[in-house]
């Protein structure tokens, strides 16, 4: 359903830049290019909406978009900001390459190199070092695993942590 809607939404988004037409080039031919691209996307199963900012998107005709200079704000409160992107709509998932940085409507910050974001699922994987500091929190792990779209999270390998009673208590 998310899939769909991502294809419906790219091909009808709103645009403020302009549409080139690129010519196809090998098999992941290029069907289109945008900049400046503004997306929303509502999922009508559990009202989770989310909006999309990019500098510029290239979608391909084996249904990957590639997101260069983005920002992703959720309905929870949730802000990611990266510079490269591949968005899969068949499979309804997003890998990030390169820096990220996630911010949670409290302000606490995750910063790492990399994450895949199952959509469909919610859940999202890290295999690279991160750092996640906050509000009477501070954390460094070899790896995260965030769920309930970002609402929830669990760290592994080599982790250090220091968390402060403020952010216990409520």
């Amino acid at each position: 359903m998310i899939g769909i809607f991502i294809v419906i939404g790219v091909s009808l988004i709103l645009r403020s830049g302009e549409v080139k037409p690129v010519k196809n080039k090998g098999p992941s031919d290029i069907s289109r290019s945008m900049t400046k691209v503004y997306m929303s996307e509502k999922n009508l199963d559990n009202d989770s909406s989310m909006e999309l900012y990019t500098d510029k998107a290239i979608q391909y005709t084996d249904d990957n978009i590639y997101l260069q200079g983005f920002e992703i704000h959720t309905n929870n409160g949730v802000h990611m900001k990266g510079e490269k992107a591949r968005y899969d709509i068949n499979q309804s998932s997003l890998k990030i390459s390169g820096p990220i940085i996630i911010e949670t409507q409290d302000g606490d910050k995750a910063y790492m190199d990399g994450l895949i974001w199952d959509r469909k699922s919610g859940i999202a994987n890290t295999d690279s070092p991160i750092k996640v500091e906050g509000r009477g929190i501070f954390v460094e792990a070899k790896k995260a695993r965030f769920s309930n779209n970002f609402n929830s999270f669990s760290f592994s390998g080599g982790v250090n942590a220091k968390i402060y009673n403020n952010y216990l208590t409520p």
